[in-house]
């Protein structure tokens, strides 16, 4: 290399992976931000998540900042095409700890990062929101919202009631022999705006014979933060849920329903590494961590009643990709009596939440979901079933922006299995 520019800060920052890149082109091929928007995702030569990751050390953080450093998804789509195995986006997490908050993120994202750092902050805006839609004032207020927040308001769920907001017993007992332990990570929005899928994902795991310790004190696993750039506020996260399953040796494994939480929790050794109080201990975490359907694959399922319904099964990055976990949703999905699975025509096509990449770039988002829910309305299913709460409310907003007269239920796996396992008692 004769010209540094910018090479040599970019090795000391623990950035030079960047510039091992041969452009082939094959990260693009399949990025979904770029099959959306092209070469505006990039500045002049530098295209893409790599090319941004070049141009912030070539040109500057400050053009890149303004021209798309925070459009990757972290959806990974791009690391196993990579010949070099680059890591994009984990680089792109990295660099955006660089950046102002007010510079990275608008004002709705910061709140929503705020509130999952705090998850009784969440469960009480949760209890305000309950009251609120029984009251009727969300249908007034949102009726009074911008345009842009109107179409972007079915991204909000419908709140359960407080009581199943409520945390749940430390100890459960598992409904008829007892065969396994494990530790359940309830996580900030699972244990409270989508709180059924929790009690969903106990019922299942009892059933299928589980004592479940729910450690208190646990939290947010961070990877909002982390991916939105907020890596301080990731790793105090992360030793705060580190420290809550400390004690739980009994148990052998920790199991979550979602599958981003899953895939950073998996990495927090990496997340972690240079802690020398937390390194090795985040290592022996991420070892447990297991997603619901992974566990239930290896150890069991109860057996399950008949649903007698067409349902397309779509794969979360975070799981499919990031994870490696495609075919164990599927095997239990095969085991229900009367489920008839169909495939879309895509199995690896990101949603576009992304976390709350959704409320950071809602154009781009918004036609990701609308390509998703194009694709999965091909199959004509009747339920559409997935494995992440952010995939769950992309694709319902995605059905609201196709104006579909009678869109399928949107639901995730562990409440199909949950409906399956209950009707066999």
């Amino acid at each position: 290399v004769l010209v540094d520019n910018g090479r040599r800060r970019a090795v000391a920052q623990g950035f030079g992976e960047a510039f091992s890149c041969i452009s082939c082109g094959a990260c693009l091929n399949h990025c979904p931000v770029y099959a959306v928007i092209g070469d505006k995702y990039g500045v002049t030569t530098h295209i893409g998540g790599i090319g941004l990751l070049q141009a912030s050390f070539t040109s500057g953080l400050d053009l890149t900042a303004g021209q798309g450093l925070s459009l990757c998804l972290n959806c990974r789509a791009c690391v196993d095409p990579c010949p070099v195995r680059i890591d994009t986006p984990g680089m792109h997490a990295r660099l955006r700890e660089h950046l102002p908050a007010g510079q990275r993120l608008p004002g709705l994202a910061r709140v929503v990062l705020a509130l999952a750092r705090r998850v009784p902050l969440m469960r009480a805006a949760g209890w305000a929101l309950y009251g609120a839609e029984r009251l009727g004032l969300r249908r007034m207020v949102q009726s009074k919202l911008p345009p842009r927040l109107q179409e972007m308001a079915p991204l909000l769920p419908p709140m359960p009631a407080p009581r199943e907001m409520a945390r749940p017993p430390a100890v459960i007992e598992p409904i008829g022999p007892h065969k396994h332990t494990v530790a359940f990570f309830s996580g900030c929005v699972m244990s409270t705006w989508l709180a059924p899928v929790n009690w969903a994902t106990l019922r299942v795991l009892a059933r299928s014979g589980c004592r479940i310790r729910v450690p208190r004190r646990q939290g947010c696993c961070g990877a909002l933060h982390h991916h939105m750039g907020a890596g301080g506020a990731a790793r105090k996260l992360a030793r705060r849920v580190i420290n809550a399953f400390s004690r739980l040796d009994d148990c052998e494994a920790i199991v979550t329903n979602s599958a981003g939480c899953g895939a950073a929790m998996k990495e927090y050794a990496e997340l972690l590494h240079d802690d020398p109080r937390y390194a090795d201990r985040a290592a022996a975490f991420s070892a447990r961590v297991r997603d619901a359907s992974e566990f239930l694959v290896v150890h069991g399922l109860a057996q399950a009643g008949p649903v007698r319904a067409r349902a397309v099964y779509f794969d979360p990055c975070h799981l499919g990709i990031a994870q490696g976990i495609t075919k164990e949703p599927r095997w239990l999905l095969s085991h229900v009596p009367g489920l008839k699975v169909v495939e879309a025509q895509r199995r690896e096509a990101c949603c576009g939440s992304a976390g709350i990449f959704n409320l950071v770039h809602p154009e781009v988002s918004g036609r990701l979901a609308d390509l998703l829910v194009e694709d999965l309305m091909a199959a004509a299913p009747e339920l559409i079933v997935t494995s992440n709460p952010g995939c769950l409310l992309q694709v319902r907003w995605g059905l609201a922006r196709s104006g579909a007269d009678r869109p399928p239920e949107v639901i995730h796996l562990m409440e199909l299995l949950d409906h399956a396992t209950g009707a066999a008692r």
